[in-house]
């Protein structure tokens, strides 16, 4: 899937992927359309701390955040 994604990809646009380690989320699939993409949703006015970046190979970039 991500890579047939890749490949209709506009020269200006970049995947990106927040890896977030929460407390207070609540899962969605059950209600989305996308349940490959296990969304979910978090309390109104969490906090994040930034952790860390790095980019990958294929030009992704993965944020690594802490819910505080």
């Amino acid at each position: 899937m991500i890579r047939q994604k890749a490949q209709g990809r506009k020269n200006n646009e970049t995947d990106v992927l927040l890896v977030i380690k929460g407390k207070t989320r609540h899962r969605i699939s059950e209600f989305s359309k996308f349940t490959e993409q296990r969304e979910l949703l978090f309390d109104k006015g969490m906090r994040l701390k930034f952790d860390s970046f790095r980019e990958t190979k294929g030009s992704r970039i993965i944020f690594q955040m802490t819910e505080i």
